[in-house]
């Protein structure tokens, strides 16, 4: 971050030269009205609406991925766990499903990253205008920014505040994308073997020849705590700092591209990683036990006009009648929007 400032430098001084070699003097006028924090502010923003861009493709990308085995996997019974434990039918496309909408739904977090950094500090010079007639909306026009911060104090003291609001987007990003692969992790042990992970994304042991480990999908968990931990950095920086520019606000830059790196590089091999898995239908069939099976049986005595209650503890206390119970009609028979034959492809498309 600190070459990226010094390389900056050099290159408005390299304009400067150049236009002073063209125009002389009038050259030399470039730098009025101007101060290094407000020209350090308008180029963190274009870079983070620049980067917010590349990331949601790679957010859409991963979504992609996960539709697409979805369906590829369809309408395979899946047990769906409550507290890790056997709960309630499911299926294999309704979790894939699932963990890309919950991905996209990030997006909503980036748009307000988005247009936070939309906006314009350049004419706030160091904090408090400049006595020249500046036109700051026509700077606002020519850079692409949505409008101009009115407030030159204000537009100095939001240094900072755009690298973490994308920080606080990307943490909860990550938070999601550690939760998709725990269950990779989970559901790719040998107890279950519902999964199996591209061999080209884990890793041997150095001791026992017999090892695939999910090396990548742990890291993703580590990942994910480095960029909480820069989050609560940014944030940190801010919570004390009096009004006006202070030098604390340098070493936000590094935290928020940090966490834009790591973030990127997550969404990248977490695609990969779900384009190589594959399914074991046999072991998600066996993992269904009576059990599974006990809320839908209760609530069709309740649609039939059994009180939920004496429902309940009936079929609590028979769960052996439930032995003939098949995955596949359970998950066909929930039709509404979101259930297991309710999904509107459409919405993944």
């Amino acid at each position: 971050p600190q070459s990226t400032v010094m390389i900056l430098g050099f290159l408005r001084l390299a304009c400067r030269r150049a236009l002073t070699e063209r125009l002389g003097d009038l050259g030399k006028k470039i730098h009025t009205g101007r101060s290094r924090n407000d020209q350090v502010a308008v180029d963190v923003r274009l870079h983070i609406k620049s980067e917010i861009l590349s990331l949601e493709k790679e957010v859409c990308a991963l979504s992609a991925a996960l539709c697409s085995f979805g369906a590829k996997a369809g309408a395979v019974p899946l047990v769906g766990r409550t507290h890790l434990q056997p709960a309630m039918p499911s299926t294999v496309e309704m979790w894939a499903t699932g963990h890309a909408e919950m991905i996209l739904d990030q997006l909503e977090n980036f748009e307000g990253a988005y247009r936070l950094a939309d906006l314009n500090p350049l004419g706030s010079a160091a904090g408090y205008g400049v006595p020249l007639p500046l036109e700051r909306s026509r700077t606002t026009e020519l850079l692409g920014f949505s409008r101009t911060i009115h407030n030159c104090f204000g537009a100095s003291m939001a240094r900072g505040e755009c690298e973490a609001s994308l920080l606080s987007a990307l943490a909860q990003l990550m938070c999601v994308l550690s939760r998709l692969a725990e269950d990779m992790i989970i559901f790719s042990m040998p107890e279950f073997a519902y999964f199996r992970l591209p061999r080209e994304y884990c890793t041997g042991s150095s001791i026992m020849p017999q090892k695939y480990n999910p090396d990548v999908l742990e890291l993703v968990r580590s990942k994910t705590a480095t960029v909480l931990g820069l989050q609560v950095a940014a944030l940190s920086q801010l919570h004390a700092m009096p009004g006006g520019y202070n030098r604390d606000l340098q070493d936000s830059k590094g935290l928020y591209m940090k966490g834009l790196s790591v973030t990127r590089t997550t969404l990248r091999i977490m695609a990969k990683m779900v384009e190589g898995i594959s399914i074991d239908e046999d072991k998600l069939r066996a993992g269904f036990i009576p059990g599974v099976f006990a809320t839908d049986a209760a609530l069709r005595q309740v649609a039939a006009g059994v009180p939920w209650r004496e429902a309940y503890h009936d079929v609590r206390d028979h769960l052996e009648r439930l032995e003939s119970e098949d995955a596949d009609a359970a998950v066909l028979a929930k039709r509404h929007i979101g259930a297991t034959n309710g999904l509107d492809w459409r919405m993944y498309a």
